[in-house]
C-alpha cells in the first residue's frame, strides 16, 4: 500500500471513530458568562498579567457584512481562523487580528494565550448580528475541562461553548462568541466547560445560497442564479438538510445567423443534503501512519482552507418541477426544455463542501455540465 492510501485509510478509520465530538462543534450559541449564565467567572489567575499584543504579527482584512468572510494568523501555539457568516456583521468592516504574547492575567490555568479582534481604528471588536466562529489548530493535546474564553478589562472572562478533538499532540478547537475582546484558552474545570457545550444543541442550521455564475457550452452561454435555503434541526452542522431552490437561467449566443435568448425559471418541490465531517487534523497526519508527528505538530501547517480546519462535506439533489421558458429558442435547466411551462421532472445532484461557514455547492446537470455556487451555513435559533 503506498504512504498515500495508507494515510486515507487511516483517515477513513479516524472520520468513523474518533471524529464524532467535532460534529457537534457547529450547532452553537450564545457565550455562556462563567459557563452558566450566571455572570462573568473569577478573575483569571492571580498574576495580574495584562494582556500583551504582537503588533507586528497583527493581520487585516475587509470583509463585507452581506457575504461574510474569514480572516487567519498564527500564533506561537496555535493557527487561528475567524470566520463571519454572511449578515453576522452589522456592517462592512475591516477587522485586525493580532496575536498575544501575553494572555491576561496568565497563570498556570492558560493554555491558550489567544489572540485579539478588533475593528480597524477603534480599539474594540466589531459589532455582530449573529455569532462568528473561531477555530484553532493548537500544538497541544488539550482536554473536556479546557475552553476558550472572552476576557473582559477587569479580568474576569465569559466561557465561550467550545468543542475540541485532541490528536496526536495537537488539538482542533472550535467556538463561537457573540462578540470579541481578547480570547483565549483556559482550564475552567469540567463543569462550566461542559455547561457552555450544552448550549450547542439550542440551533437549527441553515446553508444560504443566492449566487449567479455563468459557464459556455456551444455557441451558447448560460447564466445561472441559485436562490437556496436549506436548515437541519438536529442541533449539528452535519447531518440532513431539507428545503428548497429556485434555478433563474438565461441562454444567450449565435445559433447559425440568429441571435438565441431564452430565459428560464424553475423552482423546486425539494432539496435533500446530507453532511457529513471530515478530519479538522488531516494536514498533521504524516505519509507514513506509523511516523511519529514533528517536534512542533503546526511547524509548515498554513492557512490554505480545509488543509486544518474542521471541514466538511456533503450530496443531494435539487428535484425540480415546475419551469417557465420565454423567448424563441429553446433551453433547459437540467431535464427541463421547451419553450412553454413544462411539469416534467428533473434532478440536479449536488456536492457541498463546508469550510468555516463558507458554503460551496456544486450543482450538476445543468446544460454547460456542472457549477459551483457560493454561500454560508449559519446557527439560528430553534423557536
Amino acid at each position: 500500500m503506498s504512504s498515500h492510501r495508507g494515510r486515507a485509510g487511516v483517515r477513513a478509520i479516524a472520520l468513523v471513530c474518533a471524529l464524532a465530538v467535532v460534529l457537534s462543534v457547529v450547532s452553537a450559541c450564545t457565550p455562556s458568562k462563567g459557563g452558566s449564565g450566571d455572570g462573568a467567572d473569577a478573575a483569571a489567575g492571580g498574576s495580574g498579567a495584562e494582556a500583551v499584543p504582537d503588533t507586528a504579527k497583527a493581520v487585516e482584512k475587509a470583509i463585507t457584512a452581506a457575504e461574510g468572510g474569514v480572516i487567519g494568523l498564527k500564533t506561537a501555539d496555535a493557527v487561528i481562523r475567524v470566520t463571519f457568516p454572511g449578515d453576522a456583521l452589522a456592517k462592512d468592516t475591516v477587522v485586525v487580528a493580532t496575536p498575544l504574547t501575553t494572555a491576561p492575567g496568565e497563570d498556570d490555568q492558560t493554555v491558550i494565550k489567544g489572540f485579539l479582534l478588533e475593528e480597524k481604528g477603534t480599539g474594540s471588536g466589531p459589532k455582530l448580528n449573529s455569532p462568528a466562529w473561531i477555530e484553532m489548530v493548537v500544538a497541544k493535546k488539550l482536554t473536556d475541562a479546557d475552553s476558550l474564553v472572552a476576557y473582559a478589562p477587569d479580568g474576569t472572562y465569559e466561557v465561550l461553548p467550545t468543542r475540541t478533538k485532541s490528536r496526536d499532540g495537537a488539538s482542533a478547537v472550535v467556538a463561537f462568541t457573540t462578540h470579541f475582546s481578547p480570547v483565549g484558552g483556559r482550564n475552567v474545570g469540567k463543569d462550566k466547560a461542559g455547561k457552555a457545550r450544552d448550549q450547542f444543541s439550542d440551533f437549527n442550521w441553515v446553508v444560504y445560497i443566492n449566487n449567479k455564475q455563468s459557464a459556455t457550452y456551444g455557441p451558447l452561454t448560460q447564466t445561472v442564479k441559485l436562490t437556496l435555503r436549506a436548515a437541519n434541526s438536529g442541533g449539528d452542522i452535519a447531518g440532513d438538510y431539507n428545503g428548497n431552490a429556485t434555478i433563474v437561467s438565461s441562454n444567450t449566443g449565435n445559433i447559425g445567423p440568429m441571435e438565441s435568448t431564452s430565459p428560464q425559471t424553475g423552482k423546486s418541490d425539494s432539496v435533500k443534503i446530507t453532511l457529513t465531517e471530515g478530519d479538522p487534523l488531516a494536514a498533521l497526519t504524516p505519509d507514513d501512519p506509523l511516523a511519529p508527528l514533528e517536534p512542533d505538530p503546526l511547524a509548515g501547517v498554513t492557512l490554505t482552507p480545509g488543509q486544518q480546519m474542521p471541514q466538511w462535506w456533503g450530496t443531494g439533489s435539487i428535484t425540480m418541477s415546475a419551469m417557465a421558458v420565454k423567448g424563441t429558442a429553446s433551453g433547459h435547466i437540467g431535464g427541463y426544455g421547451g419553450t412553454g411551462n413544462t411539469k416534467d421532472t428533473s434532478t440536479l445532484p449536488l456536492q457541498m463542501f463546508v469550510e468555516g461557514t463558507q458554503v460551496r455547492l456544486q450543482v450538476s446537470g445543468l446544460a454547460p455540465g456542472s457549477m459551483t455556487f457560493t454561500g454560508f451555513v449559519r446557527g439560528e435559533g430553534k423557536k
